[in-house]
């Protein structure tokens, strides 16, 4: 599964890159981008940019088992859930739904501080949405048929908020357990092993879906009707969502724009201050509406562009460009972001029931670092996001802290 999902990635890059090599044109978001630089360089970044995807499956296997350690054998915090869990999943999906739909909390294109209540504050800090793809591998054996419900539950609120890749994460989340469990039947298994055949026929097939799924999104963020793309230009579409290959080339190419425009907006630690913007209340933080690279390397395509949008690109890319920008920035940058990274790691783990079934998560938040999402998507959208929401379930007894001491653990 962790193949099939870096080749889809893969096979996209390589389409669009060499695609921009030898028609010397940018595709997908920074179709408007001028080129300046030679062949040379587009191949040295397309060979950056597949050689660091190519790193997701070599990092995760030698980091899976790496913890920090103070002596041989050390206790492990980890969590078991309560069987009331469904039902508890259920209510909190079911009010955020309601609450989304009547107040545009969340959903794509709206100010999501807008609602300022008591209970916006209150449905802001559950994140259920982070927590769902925990619940979906670690509750999969209880009260099965609440279990499922809840999983469409999540998929009408994604979708409801104008988000269309919680299709992509439930078929990946699936396909894995399926395959990992042996429950999936002769004929998968035999495509997943198979996998670098699969992998371009499911993305072909994915243009199917997608079609409607791009209709729905845009009819959902734009306020009126979007009809489905024609095959041809979905496939485009979706092959361009599986590559940030032309925000690479434009974060090289923009580079002093880029430093320029960080520097320019006065905001010591942004990319760093941006994991708190989902996190904190407004009261808070007043201050949201500063840019991180990820979104000034839009900005220096589209200048009028508005700060609630983002782009992931080649991680060694952000990082070069946050050096070239502010070097204590940057320093400060890598600090937080390997801590916040391990936390994330611990957090998942510590849901896990010795199946090792939440692997696939630590799997996707290696892979979220090599694509190049921002540190507020990765961090403040994601697991840092559940300080509050784990407290709330241990309150109510949802989960129940235990402790068991772990051996021979590698640092």
């Amino acid at each position: 599964m962790f193949k099939i999902y870096v080749l889809f990635y893969l096979f996209s890059s390589i389409f669009i890159g060499v695609s921009t090599i030898i028609n010397y044109q940018m595709y997908g978001e920074a179709m408007s981008v001028h080129l300046t630089l030679d062949k040379i360089d587009l191949i040295f970044l397309l060979i950056l940019h597949c050689s660091t995807l190519l790193a997701t499956i070599p990092l995760f296997k030698a980091t899976k088992n790496l913890w920090i350690r103070f002596k041989k054998n050390h206790i492990r915090i980890y969590f078991v859930i309560d069987k009331k869990i469904n039902v508890f999943v259920f209510i909190v999906l079911f009010l955020q739904l309601l609450f989304s739909l009547y107040s545009g909390n969340g959903v794509v294109g709206q100010d999501q501080d807008a609602p300022n209540s008591i209970i916006a504050l209150f449905m802001n800090m559950l994140k259920i949405s982070q927590f769902m793809p925990i619940y979906y591998v670690v509750a999969r054996n209880v009260k099965k048929k609440i279990y499922w419900l809840n999983i469409m539950l999540w998929l009408i609120y994604q979708l409801a908020c104008g988000w269309s890749q919680i299709i992509l994460q439930i078929f990946i989340l699936e396909f894995y357990l399926r395959i990992k469990t042996g429950s999936s039947g002769k004929f998968v298994q035999l495509l997943y092993k198979l996998n670098v055949l699969v992998s371009p026929i499911l993305l072909m097939g994915g243009a199917i879906i997608y079609k409607y799924a791009w209709a729905l999104k845009n009819t959902i963020r734009n306020g009126y009707i979007f009809l489905p793309l024609n095959y041809p230009d979905a496939l485009s579409a979706l092959i361009s969502r599986f590559t940030s290959y032309p925000i690479t080339v434009t974060a090289f190419q923009n580079q002093n724009k880029i430093s320029a425009l960080y520097q320019l907006q006065g905001i010591r630690f942004a990319d760093i201050r941006a994991i708190f913007r989902p996190l904190l209340p407004g009261i808070l933080m007043p201050n949201k509406s500063f840019r991180t690279l990820n979104n000034l390397v839009m900005q220096s395509i589209y200048p009028n562009i508005t700060n609630t949008t983002s782009s992931g690109y080649c991680p060694w890319l952000i990082w070069w460009n946050l050096f070239s920008s502010d070097i204590l920035d940057f320093l400060v940058y890598v600090v937080i972001f390997l801590l916040l990274f391990i936390i994330s790691k611990t957090i998942i783990y510590m849901f896990d029931d010795g199946t090792k079934n939440v692997e696939i998560l630590y799997f996707l938040l290696v892979f979220q670092f090599l694509s190049g999402s921002s540190a507020e998507t990765m961090f403040g959208y994601g697991y840092i996001g559940l300080i509050y929401f784990i407290p709330i379930m241990v309150f109510f007894k949802i989960i129940r802290i235990k402790k068991g001491i772990i051996i021979n653990r590698r640092f």
